[in-house]
């Protein structure tokens, strides 16, 4: 343990917490790597988490997210009048390969991105297109939520 996270020897009881052992961790291995040492990593990262970009119009509710490397028949996309459920799994191809370093910096595994719908949607109109790696979901407001607009008058005192 380096000795900015070490405590005087006098405090014989003091433990380094799990987060303080596993930042340090990932300072050694910074230090390790950044003076020479070959990058080399046999496992892959795990916890694949695609990320969302969601636009609300006064009609429907637009969701894309990137999910590289995978399929549509990878992908299960669900919705209830609470939420849209995207889910799915991101697959590690391995290759039998005794030859060099394996560095990964690819994350594979499951994952599930459930987002919270403001509105009550129309599950007859709702789309989804997988293109290039990119899933955009239409989501279509239902009659009952679309917005209206009213102009609100303000009582002085």
């Amino acid at each position: 343990m380096s000795l900015w996270l070490s405590r005087p020897n006098n405090n014989r009881n003091f433990e380094v917490s799990p987060v303080q052992k596993l930042f340090q961790g990932m300072i050694d291995d910074m230090w390790d790597n950044r003076w020479g040492q070959t990058l080399h990593q046999d496992k892959p990262l795990t916890g694949f988490s695609p990320k969302l970009n969601i636009k609300e119009t006064d009609t429907s509710l637009m969701v894309a997210t990137e999910l590289p490397g995978l399929d549509a028949k990878e992908v299960e996309i669900t919705v209830d009048q609470q939420y849209l459920t995207i889910s799915g799994e991101k697959k590690l191809e391995t290759h039998k390969d005794d030859k060099g370093a394996h560095y990964y910096e690819c994350s594979y595994g499951t994952f599930v991105r459930k987002v919270p719908l403001p509105f009550e949607v129309n599950m007859e109109k709702v789309e989804a297109k997988f293109e290039k790696g990119v899933l955009n979901i239409n989501l279509e407001k239902a009659e009952s939520a679309r917005t209206q607009k009213r102009k609100i008058s303000i009582k002085n005192p």
